[in-house]
């Protein structure tokens, strides 16, 4: 009742204030089905700019709660008259708990729908690129974070307002609330389709990405790997430039390795796992150049399924394009070395079927090939010399009349050994 004092507007704050602490409790609810979502919304063209404050303060924390009230609010038209005091701040305080409150209503799984929220993309770049005020520029970039995360079309409504460049400003800040909201919306851009992810490579996000692998906060380093990952998912061209950035393929490889945090490792994972996958062979030279075919081999001994299949993709991938790298590019060589080999024919006897028969499939197709060639030996004479192509004489039984029987049986595949056919690895 007290929000409809209009003509009071003292009455009007300190219920609106009132409204807010509740709402920002565990007792949101009891202000929603107040049914105050709707006063609010009005008091947002209030004239006096400390009630329009307090109504959009109790809007965000209504927003924030779940999505089903964040819906509600939407469509009760709070972006509107919520964008006008964005426009038109009347105090800095105003503009950072609108900024806030505007965060909130772009944020939440299920997301809201595009066109609810994409009137307010042009105002939220302005201000991200613009503000003064850090908890602006924060808030700012964290609701483009919120929009562009999902379809091409939601990426390319933030896009378009040509923020890229200031996010990978925002990259070299040393304050990582700045970083991590970048970080993320880059990702997200990274992650649409062919021309969204080169944007971020021509905006110069890769080189502002290198020192971020080596920042103290994992998290920092994980949505990295992840935006890297997303990168090298892309075309040959844009694996070129990943691989082809001075230090990045060589810090990703060592957040790959067993000193990392595991939740960095899987994402580093998948880095190399794509970049072996869609990649060319001068790009397969540089991942085994850089160390990471020994972090791959120390991932087959994790039990997160999903991490160890993308290993074993890796290395089948590297094994099959080996004859591509070059006569000095041993790469069984390198994987007995990391003790790939004896952790493969270990993993034939994994309990996930998936797992045994990637193992299976890699030890059939190159490894045993490998091994029959070290230990074939030449056949001897009597005198001791080598006779190429000589082999013993077949009995009369077996060929026949002397000769050699060409349809005799093959021998049996070794008992450890799980014959199947092998399938496309796909990415």
């Amino acid at each position: 009742r007290c929000l409809h004092a209009a003509e009071h507007p003292e009455l009007l704050f300190e219920a609106a204030w009132a409204l807010t602490n509740i709402a920002s409790t565990d007792r949101t609810s009891v202000v929603f089905e107040a049914g105050v979502v709707q006063q609010l919304v009005l008091l947002l063209r209030h004239v006096h700019a400390d009630v329009r404050e307090q109504a959009g303060w109790c809007l965000g924390n209504v927003a924030g709660d779940c999505t089903t009230y964040r819906d509600a609010v939407l469509a009760a038209g709070a972006l509107e008259p919520l964008m006008l005091n964005l426009q038109q701040p009347a105090s800095p305080s105003l503009l950072r708990n609108c900024t806030w409150t505007m965060s909130n209503f772009c944020r939440g799984k299920p997301q809201p729908d595009l066109k609810a929220v994409a009137p307010a993309v042009p105002m939220l770049a302005y201000l991200m690129k613009a503000a003064e005020d850090e908890e602006v520029v924060v808030d700012a970039a964290w609701a483009l974070s919120y929009v562009s995360d999902g379809e091409s079309d939601r990426i390319e409504a933030v896009i378009q307002q040509d923020v890229a460049p200031r996010l990978v400003k925002m990259l070299g800040m040393n304050k990582m609330s700045i970083v991590t909201p970048a970080v993320r919306t880059l990702g997200n851009f990274a992650s649409g389709d062919e021309r969204q992810t080169q944007v971020v490579i021509d905006s110069g996000a890769l080189p502002a990405l290198v020192p971020l692998m080596s920042v103290n906060q994992r998290n920092i380093r994980k949505e990295v790997c992840w935006l890297v990952s997303n990168i090298a998912a892309g075309t040959h061209r844009q694996i070129s430039a990943l691989v082809g950035e001075p230090g990045l393929l060589e810090a990703v490889s060592e957040q790959l390795s067993e000193s990392a945090k595991w939740e960095v490792r899987r994402e580093a994972a998948w880095v190399v796992t794509n970049v072996v996958g869609g990649g060319q062979p001068q790009h397969l030279l540089r991942v085994l150049q850089v160390g990471a075919l020994k972090h791959l081999c120390d991932l087959l001994d994790v039990s997160d399924v999903r991490i160890l299949l993308l290993a074993l993709d890796a290395i089948d991938n590297l094994l099959t394009q080996a004859p591509k790298l070059g006569a000095s590019v041993d790469v069984v060589h390198m994987l007995q070395e990391a003790d790939g080999v004896e952790k493969i024919e270990a993993l034939q006897e994994h309990n996930n079927e998936e797992v045994y028969r990637k193992a299976a499939r890699i030890i059939t197709n190159h490894l045993m090939l490998e091994e029959e060639s070290e230990n074939a030996l030449p056949n001897t004479t009597a005198q001791g010399t080598f006779a190429f192509g000589v082999g013993p004489a077949p009995s009369a039984a077996a060929g026949g009349k002397g000769f050699f029987s060409f349809g005799a049986p093959a021998p049996a595949a070794p008992a450890s050994v799980v014959e199947f056919q092998p399938s496309h690895v796909a990415f």
